[in-house]
């Protein structure tokens, strides 16, 4: 059942410009399972919507959630001038989360691009010993549909809509040399002359998957708890995931 309540910030910082991390303490931690989500209410109150922002990391003692988020109008601005300590108005847990119980005795993959790379760290975590055919023709209809979701986010992205914008007006031209009547444009990830994007996010999930592991079984520097290793490196792979898609 969601509920609205308040929670407090553990700490915040900067990722890349634009995007942010933050740690808040919160019961909903107690519930929440890989692929849902929480809204996160402005301080504005003319503002009645609260900001959905995927759950990218839940703590070991599960008294705190981790979302990581891009700046993407006026709600996302004020939370990144938030500090540690400050109390946030939250609604959760939402969403259905990731069909786990399907994944029991599989092997499986983990997929995301750009923004939408987050989630997969909390469920990482929970599918360690996994693994399944990695190219998208061989997905089942629900896991493909993530990947067109997926490949519908990355178009977002004011460069990748520039140069699919750009690919159509060249592709109309030369239709225009010969019929009137020029096909409704589609999305990204319908398109089938660029099917093989949809297999690059699946090989830069697969490559982010592999480098969690590797770097959850290094040895702990000196001075360094597990705990901020694993939160640096994860930060440091999903920075690298974002600017490789």
């Amino acid at each position: 059942m969601k509920e609205k309540q308040k929670a407090v910030i553990l700490s915040q910082r900067e990722l890349a410009p634009d995007i942010f991390d933050m740690w808040i303490e919160t019961t909903l931690a107690q519930r929440a399972v890989p692929g849902q989500f929480i809204g996160v209410y402005t301080r504005d109150r003319s503002a009645l919507l609260p900001r959905p922002i995927s759950i990218c990391e839940v703590s070991g003692d599960r008294t705190a959630l981790r979302i990581v988020y891009r700046i993407a109008g006026k709600g996302t601005a004020e939370f990144s001038g938030y500090g540690a300590g400050e109390e946030i108005d939250i609604l959760g847990v939402l969403g259905n989360g990731f069909p786990l119980q399907e994944a029991k005795g599989k092997k499986v993959f983990l997929m995301g691009g750009g923004i939408g790379i987050p989630p997969m760290l909390e469920l990482a975590k929970q599918l360690r010993n996994t693994s399944g055919k990695k190219q998208y023709g061989y997905l089942k209809p629900s896991v493909k549909s993530l990947v067109d979701e997926i490949v519908d986010e990355l178009e977002r992205d004011e460069r990748v809509a520039a140069a699919y914008n750009l690919w159509y007006e060249m592709r109309e031209e030369v239709l225009r040399t010969y019929k009137d009547d020029l096909p409704e444009r589609i999305p990204l990830s319908q398109q089938k002359e660029f099917k093989r994007i949809k297999n690059i996010v699946i090989q830069e999930a697969v490559r982010l998957g592999a480098q969690l592991e590797q770097n959850h079984a290094a040895p702990t520097p000196q001075n360094t708890t597990a705990g901020q290793r694993n939160d640096n490196n994860s930060s440091a792979l999903l920075f690298n995931s974002m600017t490789r898609l």
